[in-house]
């Protein structure tokens, strides 16, 4: 993955963590109705989806990295970009109950998540080299897998 690749994940991720709490805190009580009783499972299906295909490739030995033309595109980084920001979309929604600001929020997370992604991206780049693609598609598989499963848990057990 070339710096410029790095540069483009990381302010899809900044832009999309930042921007769904800002639709969810617009939304307000009108959307929190329509969207509550489904967030969580279209964020589970979501990463559940791009896992198996972490999986999938793992298990075929294709390398992700060779498959920079898909993985990597603005498609493909578009959708991973939105399915891990949905749960945020709640947070917004949080917001806008609480009758709380959400300006500062959206640009911290924002930055922060950017930050990280960029970091996550060039740390595993410097430090894990082509080695341990195939270990680290099914890890990343796994971590997505695990958040979806998170979102899910603590949806339906706090009654949402």
């Amino acid at each position: 993955m070339s710096v410029a690749q790095a540069l483009r994940m990381a302010c899809l991720f900044g832009f999309f963590q930042g921007l769904m709490p800002l639709m969810g805190w617009m939304g307000g009580k009108a959307f929190t109705e329509f969207l509550a009783p489904f967030d969580h499972w279209v964020a589970f299906i979501l990463l559940a989806l791009i896992s198996l295909k972490l999986f999938h490739e793992a298990w075929e030995g294709e390398n992700p990295e060779d498959d920079t033309g898909r993985v990597l595109t603005w498609k493909g980084l578009l959708v991973l970009s939105i399915a891990t920001s949905i749960d945020a979309l709640a947070a917004g929604l949080s917001f806008s109950v609480l009758y709380s600001g959400i300006l500062i929020p959206v640009i911290f997370i924002g930055v922060v998540a950017a930050i990280m992604s960029l970091v996550g991206v060039l740390l595993g780049k410097v430090i894990l080299g082509r080695r341990l693609d195939r270990y680290a598609a099914v890890l990343g598989g796994l971590i997505l897998l695990g958040i979806g499963i998170r979102i899910l848990v603590v949806h339906i057990s706090s009654g949402i």
